[in-house]
């Protein structure tokens, strides 16, 4: 069978058959649980236990008394963020289809200076809309428009979105949730880590930008001198290449290091020039880095280049040594030395069981076709279960 997988063309790319709408759950079991007044037995008590654990847990994110499932359902196709950073003090617009809500909820979790970790919830129009927090829904299109702003006391680190909630009216605690993928819950999960959200050290500031082609004055290879005072503090491009001007007025150079916002990394190299879209081996942190159009480090995405997909993980690191599973938690893929992944199609796992390399390098999971079979590929980690023909 191993054989006559691998010799097959597929004629188009493979797709996981998996939705973007995440409906609500079925009523949790601790709830039926419960109802069972005659339950014995230490394993019966235990499985309560856990569930009601779960359902505390889920209660205490809304104050909600009910454990009644609500009917909302959230597109998380359609999510859009204004931004993924910020400093403490901005704001964040996320946008959204939803379905049978009438209360909408993002919920993160964060870290204060004096490093007490805190959960943010967004909040909903006037029912609940405080500190800058707001939302507005449009019943024409189902979008809500949401706006969060950072708190103040927030430390420098990626905000996790562990759990979007929906409330099916504003005063009833009928509710179901799309919890992280990560999260133990009995309610339905998905990657949500797409909409994390890199919170800057507050010190986060603007320079000024200067081109001799736009401003004149004089660059003689080490300091840029404009109206007769040497520039520093400030990017300045000589029409070549770009450079970060220290407060002495020389280019900042061979140096991994963050952008005065705040937010962002950059790569200064051995000559002071800003690395613009390609990659960057650092010697500061001993591995490879790709830094986009804007000179900011990837961290966690797959770029190509060349045709040839490429992932930096959730450090900033080139994949680049075999084996290796997505940020996420759940997907896997395969690098080679150079750091190009594996992506043509079928192969073999590090244990010699067939798996599907897809275009972008990740394991193709659950169900996929060629059009002529359905290919049932492992949920969890992507070996071939076995295989029928599309009727």
């Amino acid at each position: 069978m191993r054989k006559k997988l691998l010799c097959m063309l597929l004629a188009s790319t493979m797709l996981c058959a998996a939705g973007t709408t995440v409906y609500a759950a079925e009523q949790p079991a601790a709830q039926a649980q419960a109802e069972v007044t005659d339950a014995s037995g230490d394993e019966a008590d235990a499985a309560v236990a856990e569930e009601a654990e779960i359902l505390e847990t889920e209660e205490d994110l809304d104050g909600a008394s009910s454990t009644t499932a609500g009917q909302g359902t959230i597109d998380l196709s359609s999510i859009s963020m204004s931004a993924n950073t910020a400093n403490p003090g901005d704001a964040i617009t996320i946008t959204c289809k939803t379905a049978n809500t009438a209360r909408l909820h993002f919920y993160y979790i964060y870290h204060t200076k004096d490093g007490v970790e805190k959960k943010f919830q967004t909040h909903t129009g006037t029912w609940d809309a405080k500190n800058g927090n707001t939302s507005t829904y449009d019943s024409s299109t189902g979008v809500w428009t949401i706006k969060m702003t950072i708190p103040s006391d927030a430390t420098a680190e990626t905000w996790k979105l562990y759990a979007i909630q929906m409330l099916d009216t504003q005063t009833e605690a009928k509710y179901s949730y799309v919890k992280d993928a990560s999260t133990k819950t009995s309610w339905p999960t998905a990657d949500l880590s797409k909409w994390n959200i890199t919170v800057g050290n507050g010190g986060g500031r603007q320079v000024p930008f200067y081109s001799i082609k736009d401003n004149g004055g004089t660059w003689n290879g080490n300091t840029y001198v404009l109206n007769g005072k040497t520039v520093t503090d400030a990017f300045f491009f000589d029409g070549s290449y770009t450079y970060y001007l220290q407060a002495d007025g020389t280019p900042m150079a061979d140096r991994l290091t963050y952008h005065p916002d705040g937010i962002h990394i950059i790569y200064l190299d051995v000559y002071g020039h800003e690395v613009f879209t390609n990659f960057q081996y650092s010697e500061s942190v001993g591995y490879t880095c790709y830094f986009d159009s804007n000179g900011y480090l990837y961290k966690d995405q797959i770029t190509f280049m060349n045709d040839h997909p490429y992932y930096l993980n959730a450090n900033g690191k080139m994949e680049d040594g075999g084996w290796f599973q997505f940020a996420n938690g759940q997907d896997y893929g395969c690098a080679n030395w150079d750091g190009t992944l594996v992506n043509n199609g079928w192969g073999y796992d590090p244990y010699g069981r067939v798996v599907f390399y897809q275009w972008n390098g990740m394991v193709a999971r659950g169900l996929i076709s060629d059009g002529v079979y359905y290919y049932n590929m492992d949920e969890t980690d992507g070996h071939y279960l076995g295989q029928f023909p599309v009727q």
